[in-house]
């Protein structure tokens, strides 16, 4: 595009200097053209528009590299905060995470000791629910030989107080239990 400008203005001067009057006689010039003001105003705009120097032209380019260097190292600064800002934020997560698995953990174990002792407790209450029952059988089969024999009976007062007693016994057992079965479940 420049070209054009520059051949525009040329044959806008050659135009000017064909159209000054030369005097009778005289040949044209075909040399060199002579400025008159309306060239002079067209040079000057050619300089204008002509391209800087190469001077000029490096010193706008470090210009412009050292303010995209500047707004690169910014960036970069900017990067590495939030950077440095996740990995606080993911380290303190990871915190916060190694103590809830601690706590669960030791949650668990108090959970599970509790659960050994309840089974132990429940398989003392059962060895003792069958020795009461084996006790309970023995007294009423003896009851009943009694009945049926008639020699030898044996008075349902004698009897009744030790039945009762196994009796009770039975059920503070068997409730001991239920209670520690509702306790683990809850």
């Amino acid at each position: 595009m420049k070209p054009d400008l520059l051949n525009i203005i040329h044959s806008q001067t050659a135009d000017a200097a064909e159209q000054q009057e030369l005097p009778a006689g005289e040949p044209k010039a075909t040399s060199p053209i002579v400025p008159t003001d309306t060239d002079s105003a067209a040079i000057k705009t050619v300089t204008t528009c002509q391209e800087p120097e190469p001077r000029v032209i490096k010193s706008r380019k470090k210009k412009i590299a050292r303010k995209i260097h500047r707004r690169c190292l910014e960036v970069a600064r900017q990067f590495d905060d939030e950077f440095e800002k996740a990995i606080k934020e993911r380290d303190e997560q990871m915190h916060e995470d190694r103590k809830l698995i601690q706590r669960l953990r030791n949650e668990n174990r108090k959970k599970a000791s509790k659960l050994r002792q309840t089974v132990v407790e429940r398989q003392k209450a059962l060895a003792e629910k069958l020795i009461l029952e084996t006790e309970v059988r023995q007294l009423k089969q003896l009851l009943n030989r009694s009945r049926d024999s008639g020699d030898g009976c044996i008075s349902w007062a004698a009897v009744q107080p030790t039945l009762y007693r196994v009796h009770d016994e039975l059920r503070a057992s068997l409730s001991q239990l239920w209670d520690t079965i509702d306790m683990v479940q809850r």
